[in-house]
């Protein structure tokens, strides 16, 4: 998984720390949790620079989430962002169509970590289809 924050959340973060979690510090916090919380837990590639076209190993559209998590009858697709960070077209039309089929699949921010968002999402499970606007 990789080194996540230090300390989760000890006490609440003021709005400087965090604007400064980037977003594979957050990744690997969220793959600790979800790990922790009995999570199986797939990272995808950075889509933009997957090669492409016929002879490839693979083939996808840009704008996948970074995480796909699977725990029992539940799966749950992740995309993670700084405080700051832009939602793509690209990535808005993939959690557009994964919620379509039911599933939930969110954008996570340092924020919803600080919140206990994330936490109590990966605790509990997070019912297929609840997505969070």
């Amino acid at each position: 998984c990789g080194p996540g924050l230090p300390e989760r959340r000890s006490q609440q973060m003021n709005a400087e720390t965090i604007g400064a979690i980037t977003e594979a510090e957050l990744q690997a916090t969220i793959l600790d949790m979800a790990q922790t919380f009995g999570w199986r837990c797939h990272h995808e590639y950075d889509s933009r620079i997957a090669p492409r076209g016929r002879g490839s190993r693979t083939m996808t559209d840009k704008g996948y989430p970074d995480l796909t998590l699977v725990r029992g009858d539940k799966l749950l697709y992740v995309e993670v962002k700084k405080e700051s960070g832009k939602v793509s077209r690209d990535q808005e039309l993939w959690l557009a169509a994964l919620r379509a089929c039911g599933v939930r699949a969110e954008v996570w921010r340092p924020s919803d970590l600080d919140n206990g968002t994330i936490e109590v999402i990966l605790k509990e499970g997070g019912a297929n289809g609840e997505n969070r606007k």
